[in-house]
């Protein structure tokens, strides 16, 4: 279980925004992003949307890696190629404040 503490704007799951929703939502300081493709965005999409919504903070999530995740799946790596620079942290959970980094944030869940 992913355990998320947070004092901010958050948004899960936004792949289907048009721009419309986009100026509705304004500036995000967080935006956890699926990433895998096939039944989520792929990585290019995903790192336009997170491009698109100006957004501070990006936790990618529904990808593969190593040998969690089905094989269909694109990977993490793939996604970190189009955004450099990232941080990784241990463990599964993350507290979410207001001065986030800017960056993409990767919980090495175990």
């Amino acid at each position: 279980m992913l355990e998320f503490k947070f004092d901010t704007q958050l948004l899960i799951e936004g792949h289907d925004l048009d721009e419309d929703d986009i100026e509705t939502l304004g500036a995000l300081d967080v935006v956890l992003i699926p990433i895998g493709g096939t039944y989520t965005l792929d990585c290019q999409q995903a790192s336009d949307l997170a491009d698109r919504l100006h957004v501070k903070t990006i936790i990618p999530m529904h990808y593969r890696r190593g040998d969690m995740g089905f094989e269909v799946l694109q990977t993490l790596q793939e996604f970190l190629l189009l955004r450099p620079g990232h941080q990784e942290l241990p463990g599964n959970t993350l507290e979410i404040t207001h001065d986030m980094p800017e960056t993409t944030i990767v919980l090495n869940v175990q």
